[in-house]
């Protein structure tokens, strides 16, 4: 869990420390070597969040679209909810389109029947990075 927590810090503090942008990429793709070691199924699935984060930072948006895609594909399988929601919801908007469409507004449903109010925030905090507002 720390090298989930950890990878996740590093995608959220580039911003605030520009010249450090390629170590916190790099520091990020050692936290998804470290979860992809790990034996827990889920640590696998959260392994491609902060993957597709990475490639988002780096512009390589099919990439981290695909990740997005399995790290969700992941998540629903291990019944992991609390991170498959945001991920989905993050996918969508990352797609764009019907199917992005269709994604953020089921992915907003479930959130706000979990008492989520403010979707875009949550999926910050679990899936974080420019995704296109730069």
């Amino acid at each position: 869990m720390n090298a989930f927590v950890h990878g996740r810090l590093a995608l959220v503090s580039m911003d605030a420390r520009p010249a450090e942008r390629g170590a916190r990429i790099s520091e990020a793709r050692l936290q998804v070597k470290k979860l992809d070691r790990e034996y827990d199924r889920w640590a696998g699935a959260v392994a491609r969040l902060v993957e597709a984060g990475v490639h988002d930072a780096e512009g390589r948006r099919d990439d981290a679209i695909r990740s997005l895609r399995e790290g969700v594909a992941r998540l629903e399988l291990t019944g992991t909810l609390i991170y498959a929601l945001p991920a989905r919801y993050r996918l969508g908007k990352a797609l764009g389109g019907e199917e992005g469409e269709a994604l953020v507004a089921a992915a907003e449903k479930e959130l706000a029947a979990h008492g989520v109010k403010d979707p875009a925030r949550w999926a910050d905090c679990f899936v974080p990075g420019s995704w296109g507002r730069q």
